[in-house]
């Protein structure tokens, strides 16, 4: 029998050991529509900086400043971005922007 100095002091005495559950990533497409309102300064969207995606204006225009480039696209433009960059978007001229942006997320899942 072992004495409580023997045992591992991350399990109490007398409880078995915690096993730790596996877990396996998994990639899931989330969808998600993004309204840039008129006269806001560039946004930078939060946890986009290595993004892999696809943007679809849906109405106005959005205006994309990546790695000192600018690309302005209008209703109806759809663009695919595979990039290491950080971007700010916001909506350019006067009016609100409307987008759907759809970007792969990891989901740890049970094994």
């Amino acid at each position: 029998m072992k004495s409580a100095e023997d045992a591992d002091p991350s399990t109490p005495i007398g409880s078995s050991p915690v096993l730790p559950v596996e877990k396996r990533r998994e990639l899931r497409l989330v969808a998600q529509m993004i309204e840039f309102p008129p006269g806001v300064a560039a946004s930078i969207l939060e946890g986009f900086c290595e993004t892999s995606g696809l943007l679809y204006v849906l109405d106005g225009q959005l205006q994309l400043d990546a790695g000192g480039m600018r690309e302005n696209l209008d209703a109806g433009d759809c663009v695919c971005i595979e990039s290491d960059m950080s971007m700010a978007w916001s909506a350019a001229g006067k009016h609100r922007c409307r987008v759907m942006a759809v970007f792969p997320t990891a989901v740890w899942l049970e094994a």
